[in-house]
């Protein structure tokens, strides 16, 4: 055998991993971290979530904890913007399509007055196709096809931090609206073993006549609401009532190939932040 024709031979016999489970190695890196989540140097165009940020939002290191568990370590402050302006626009469309199903998640913390009779969005469109807006009584979920309201019956804690979870299930024409609670308070001196502090204030599950449907140019946007926000989350699937603590607890979102948006409110070096143009 010749000098070189025993490497040609192995070559055709040994494959390199990366050949073999490249692309299986990379659909599980991007399934178990999201590298745009944490992405803090980025173009002035885009910091491969977000296309805008107004620059009166402010953006503040917190860390939100469930016991012992991080939740997040930043959130948005809409307290120097006007109400319903725009303060945060995504680099995703507005849209779900038949048989298709979406689902909506986020925390905030309520600084809206008791007595106030107004509706606050927590998340929606920039054509007005599509909100999710709270108030002292109800949770209003807006579409093409109509207004669906769920009188929530909680009364707002400004202690407290609070959990929605949204689904859109075009399949089993169903909507579905859940909002927990998080007292902070209650994670000082704790033991590890402590149990988890999330409580479900609200859980409902309505029947829909017709699939909740939309398509457009619009993106999901945030606008100034009254609140605290973080842990903003938009999946192209509905979330299983068991899997609610799983993912309003979760910093980094597990499964996040059926994310379509997840926002930990991380500041990014070199975003360029705009003013609004309304």
């Amino acid at each position: 055998m010749l000098k070189g024709d025993f490497n040609d031979d192995t070559d055709v016999l040994i494959t390199g991993i990366e050949e073999v489970f490249g692309e299986r190695i990379q659909d599980e890196y991007k399934k178990n971290l999201k590298p745009e989540i944490f992405q803090t140097v980025a173009s002035t165009h885009t910091d491969g979530i977000r296309t805008f940020v107004d620059r009166q939002l402010g953006i503040v290191d917190y860390a939100l904890k469930n016991r012992w568990t991080v939740v997040s370590k930043n959130y948005y402050n809409f307290s120097n913007m006007a109400l319903n302006d725009s303060a945060v626009v995504y680099d995703a469309q507005s849209e779900v399509k038949s048989g298709n199903g979406i689902a909506f998640s986020s925390w905030f913390a309520p600084r809206f007055a008791t007595n106030s009779v107004l509706n606050y969005k927590l998340i929606g469109d920039t054509a007005n196709k599509f909100s999710i807006a709270i108030s002292n009584t109800k949770l209003i979920i807006t579409t093409p096809q109509g207004v669906q309201q769920f009188t929530h019956g909680i009364t707002f804690n400004p202690t407290k931090w609070y959990g929605y979870i949204v689904n859109i299930n075009n399949e089993f024409l169903q909507m579905s609206a859940s909002i927990y609670s998080l007292d902070t308070s209650n994670n000082v001196m704790l033991p590890q073993s402590a149990s988890n502090n999330l409580t479900n204030e609200f859980t409902q599950t309505v029947s829909q006549t017709e699939e909740q449907i939309w398509t457009s140019q619009a993106k999901f946007e945030l606008v100034a609401n009254s609140m605290l926000m973080t842990n903003i989350r938009v999946f192209d699937t509905p979330i299983e009532f068991e899997q609610h603590s799983n993912i309003l607890n979760q910093y980094v979102v597990r499964d996040n190939q059926l994310a379509i948006i997840v926002d930990n409110a991380i500041p990014s070096l070199g975003f360029q932040r705009y003013a609004n143009p309304r």
